[in-house]
């Protein structure tokens, strides 16, 4: 356990987590652009000078069952992320 919440360097505030309806969680970052997208990681055209292009950066987590089964079946791209694309 950690003795207090790592700071996000894109703000200088908490990072964030979140439970999500379905019982997922997120963590993230700001990224470097300091705004809060509220977990978005998708790419925003127009930031390349940026060392990340998302805007929010987002924590690894565990695949759910339907991930795996996707990535098995030979489709890795059907994730909770999006298509892939």
């Amino acid at each position: 356990f950690m003795s207090a919440v790592p700071i996000d360097p894109g703000d200088g505030q908490p990072l964030r987590y979140r439970l999500n309806t379905d019982g997922t969680w997120q963590l993230y970052s700001t990224a470097l652009d300091g705004i809060d997208d509220v977990g978005d990681g998708n790419s925003v055209r127009g930031r390349s000078f940026y060392t990340s292009t998302a805007k929010d950066i987002l924590w690894p987590r565990p695949a759910t069952p339907e991930e795996v089964v996707a990535y098995e079946q030979g489709r890795p791209g059907q994730t909770a992320f999006g298509d892939g694309e």
